[in-house]
């Protein structure tokens, strides 16, 4: 007698929903400094002169400037083809960032200063520690929110979901530019937009 085996096979075929979506986590800080560029221009009949006062504004402005850079360059005027020296100009950029509750400390440098001095740039901003901080809590906020999101739709789908393909760009919003010193103190808003699937199957 011969046996007839009939052997069945079953597929099971899983069925995957993709949800695209983003979140925006915003926070405020405080800023404890101020960021300033300042641009100095003195002239002078000589040559040594020139490098004398560029010596006595970069002394003045060291403790507040980290990156000083100058140039002494030769100031000359035309009177129809003739060309006539009238002395050296010293040129000085600073860079400076000091503590806001060192403003006035700060003001009290400029009469020390010899030349024209150009104000640009002049705003609040966090330190580098501070920056790498909020840096942290606004990704950690971000994906707290998205794993907030995973739980909520697993419970309500009753299916199993996860996020992936997380991507988070900054954004990092223009300080208002103040003209003068002391200016009012503003707080400095940051954010994050995290772009994210969650999958469920």
């Amino acid at each position: 007698m011969k046996k007839l085996i009939v052997m069945g096979l079953s597929t099971l075929t899983l069925f995957a929903l993709e949800i695209k979506d983003k979140v925006v986590i915003t926070k405020e800080a405080n800023p404890s400094s101020i960021k300033v560029i300042l641009n100095i221009d003195y002239s002078q009949k000589k040559m040594q002169n020139a490098i004398d006062s560029a010596a006595n504004n970069i002394k003045v402005l060291r403790p507040y400037c980290q990156k000083v850079t100058y140039s002494i360059n030769p100031v000359y005027k035309y009177k129809g083809d003739v060309r006539i020296f009238e002395g050296y100009n010293s040129h000085i950029h600073a860079q400076c960032t000091f503590p806001h509750t060192q403003t006035k400390k700060f003001s009290d440098v400029f009469p020390k200063i010899q030349g024209l001095i150009t104000i640009q740039n002049l705003r609040f901003a966090l330190t580098p520690k501070e920056q790498e901080q909020m840096d942290k809590n606004l990704k950690l906020q971000a994906y707290l929110q998205i794993q907030n999101k995973q739980s909520e739709l697993s419970k309500k789908l009753k299916l199993h979901c996860f996020a992936k393909n997380i991507q988070i760009k900054k954004h990092y919003p223009q300080m208002t530019i103040m003209k003068s010193l002391p200016m009012p103190i503003e707080k400095l808003k940051q954010s994050v937009e995290a772009d994210y699937t969650i999958e469920c199957f």
